[in-house]
């Protein structure tokens, strides 16, 4: 495995540029560890959400009016749905609970290390660059002194050389190389110690760096395996959960299994059977001319019974005629043929309905009477005799009577 220690350094004495880069790279995998950290925080919510109304669900569902086998199917079902949703309940508290405290703990641990090893390389490479700035300058000094003490020389050998010179001017000559020697000498001291102190900058930068690539790829290799068995852990968790929620449709599979339709229905019929007898068809009734026996084809026709019509003008459900067409006085025996056109015993009906009469003035009909007509009052009340009883009867309960 490569290793940070041989990979993040610089040429340029005072270059930044590898610890930049590895400061970055832990950057990048703080934010990675706070990303999968609201990944952690949302699945949690997103677990509960669907727990809750998964819950829910199978609480408020009804299917009361199911019977039988498949109310069974049914019941089963709603009761593994609210299991379901407490699965996914529990994950989201280990979720929450387990994973999501390793995380922040981890994450705060790796925090204090990489800011305990970077304040240090911060430290070391302030001092490395104040160092190197201030070897420049004593450097450039030391330079300069050189070049005075040189030039102080050389002035000396020209007044050495020249016959005009005057002692004195010789003696201040001496005087003034001998000084900038000194200085020279004196930079030089300062200059070397600066290359010594510069250079002991360097060592323990590189030290200090040197240790910083070795935690940093210690914290970087344990960042990446930590997330790795957190993914892991995570699928496992939720893989466990499916496993199990498999287990509850197939508990909800193994009741739809002894699902019979034909046992269903014959519970059905037998608790809430009406019964096997249909309604005979409604016949038709001839109110017009119940011999004629014209129908359409596929028409049933009414046998004996038959219900009768209401009473002719009547608006309520009294049984007595309206006032309107009210029973006329019945005149008596001796004044009958008189009153009457029609001749006695010359006109016959027959009763086509049962009617009950309502006083001692009305006849009694039953189906099939024939009664003679002793007088017509009008289209409503007839007056006949019938059983040795005269007395009226509604014309419109009888038709004529013709002898076979």
């Amino acid at each position: 495995m490569s290793k940070f220690s041989q990979n993040f350094w610089g040429t340029d004495f005072c270059s930044t540029a590898g610890y930049d880069t590895l400061v970055k790279r832990l950057k990048e995998g703080k934010q990675m560890v706070i990303d999968y950290e609201e990944y952690l925080e949302r699945r949690a919510k997103i677990e509960k959400q669907y727990a809750d109304e998964m819950i829910k669900l199978a609480r408020i569902s009804s299917g009361k009016d199911e019977i039988g086998t498949l109310r069974r199917s049914w019941d089963q079902l709603k009761t593994e749905t609210e299991n379901i949703g407490r699965l996914h309940m529990q994950l989201s508290m280990k979720i929450q609970e387990e994973m999501l405290k390793s995380v922040k703990d981890f994450r705060i641990t790796q925090k204090e290390i990489r800011r305990k090893n970077e304040d240090a390389v911060k430290r070391a490479q302030n001092h490395k660059k104040a160092c190197y700035e201030k070897n420049n300058r004593l450097r450039s000094n030391y330079e300069n002194k050189c070049r005075e003490a040189d030039r102080s020389q050389d002035q000396l050998h020209k007044l050495e050389t020249n016959p005009l010179t005057k002692p004195n001017q010789l003696t201040q000559a001496h005087k003034k190389m001998e000084v900038a020697r000194s200085t020279a000498n004196n930079t030089d001291i300062q200059y070397q110690e600066g290359v010594k102190t510069l250079e002991e900058a360097r060592v323990l930068w590189e030290r200090e760096m040197d240790f910083l690539c070795t935690k940093f790829q210690e914290c970087e290799e344990q960042r990446i395996a930590f997330l790795r068995h957190q993914m892991w852990t995570l699928c496992n968790n939720c893989s466990q959960t499916c496993v199990e929620n498999d287990e509850s449709y197939e508990n909800v599979r193994k009741c739809l299994e002894g699902c019979d339709i034909e046992e269903d229905i014959d519970l059905f019929v037998r608790d809430r059977a009406t019964g096997s007898g249909r309604p005979a068809p409604i016949p038709y009734e001839n109110f017009y001319n119940p011999r004629n026996k014209g129908t359409i084809p596929g028409v049933p026709i009414a046998g004996s019974h038959k219900e009768l019509p209401p009473l002719p003008m009547e608006p309520d459900p009294e049984p007595f005629v309206d006032s309107t067409y009210s029973v006329p006085e019945l005149p008596i025996n001796d004044a009958i043929e008189s009153n009457y056109s029609v001749p006695r015993g010359s006109d016959k009906v027959i009763a086509l309905y049962d009617y009950e009469s309502q006083g001692d003035q009305e006849l009694e009909l039953e189906e099939g009477d024939i009664i003679v007509v002793v007088g017509r009052e009008d289209s409503v009340w007839w007056c006949g005799e019938l059983k040795g009883k005269i007395g009226m009867f509604p014309s419109s309960y009888v038709e004529e009577y013709n002898a076979p």
